[in-house]
């Protein structure tokens, strides 16, 4: 008995950590809108959101961005004198629970804070997708992720006409360092708007 769970453990193991290579996607995250007030304010929306795991994902120690304006035409934007705009990078959150969670005999979540000590090689833990409902550290508040200069562009473009009548975007590359040691990386795209 002892045999087969040596070899079961592993092979657990390595499905929840090689989540990716199923073509699965183990993380996604989720903004409110990338906005400003038109005509232009001091400074573009704080943003709000939650990271999500899908079944099985590790817990993440880093979750990093790049983020590129992309502009109505699917190019890079740049200013009114052609100048093109810098991406921005950054550190979104640390410590993102993965994609289980502890439940108990009944089935129901574990109450905090004993939810704190739940880890994915428990004995009552679950496989499930967690975002903040689950994992509040998942979620983040009022973080400024939009430069100022790119809201000044968008808005200038959208005066003249330049930059296409299509929607700006905002390309995000995230990269996850994952607490097992690895990283995976991945594009989101997200409508850039004015209100």
């Amino acid at each position: 008995m002892k045999k087969l769970a040596l070899i079961a453990l592993p092979l657990l193991l390595a499905a929840c950590s090689n989540v990716n290579l199923n073509g699965v996607q183990p993380y996604s995250v989720q903004f409110n809108a990338l906005s400003y007030d038109a005509p232009l304010p001091s400074s573009p929306d704080a943003v709000s959101g939650q990271v999500v795991s899908t079944p099985g994902a590790p817990d993440v120690n880093r979750l990093l961005y790049t983020a590129t304006l992309i502009d109505g035409n699917g190019d890079l934007a740049d200013t009114n004198d052609n100048s093109p705009i810098a991406p921005t990078k950054g550190v979104l959150l640390t410590g993102v629970k993965g994609g289980y969670y502890c439940y108990t005999t009944t089935g129901a979540p574990v109450p905090a804070p004993e939810a704190t000590a739940c880890w994915m090689g428990a004995d009552n833990v679950k496989l499930v997708s967690a975002g903040a409902n689950l994992w509040p550290q998942n979620g983040f508040e009022a973080k400024q992720l939009i430069p100022n200069e790119w809201m000044v562009a968008h808005y200038q473009a959208m005066m003249s006409n330049q930059g296409g009548t299509a929607p700006w975007q905002v390309e995000f590359v995230f990269t996850a360092e994952q607490a097992n040691g690895s990283s995976v990386t991945w594009k989101q795209t997200y409508q850039f708007t004015s209100r």
